[in-house]
């Protein structure tokens, strides 16, 4: 989130960070605003998205009561593995997710890697749930 606030501040591109929908965008935001290094520029244009939002940058009333790192932890799942997880949740197997996705079984096996890592879990139910948790799906 931190590098794609510097990539958008320079333009001022607010809409990859206009959520259609109730999302985590803001508290992700006041998240990096709090706890990365940045620039000026970019500091300003995330504060600026924030007012956008109607929401104050006051760390403590954005955030949910969900832990920071939880936060960190669904902002690292790429749409790549977002897929695969809404696909896994749906009961697809590898094979089937790998025929979706046009790619390789052996690709979809080391996206679930990388997404039972990054969810600190061990199997695909716990994947789900934490996700569910998390609400990535």
């Amino acid at each position: 989130m931190a590098e794609a606030a510097r990539i958008a501040a320079p333009e001022f591109f607010v809409r990859p960070f206009i959520p259609s929908s109730d999302t985590k965008i803001p508290s992700l935001l006041s998240l990096v605003l709090h706890t990365e290094n940045l620039n000026p520029g970019t500091r300003s244009f995330i504060k600026g998205v924030l007012a956008m939002l109607g929401k104050s940058t006051g760390v403590h009333k954005i955030l949910p009561t969900e832990e920071p790192e939880g936060l960190a932890m669904a902002a690292s799942i790429s749409p790549r593995e977002q897929e695969v997880l809404r696909l896994m949740s749906a009961g697809l197997s590898s094979q089937e997710i790998a025929e979706r996705c046009f790619i390789s079984a052996s690709t979809v096996k080391t996206h679930i890697e990388n997404i039972f890592h990054k969810l600190d879990v061990n199997n695909r139910m716990q994947a789900i749930a934490q996700a569910r948790i998390l609400d990535l799906i």
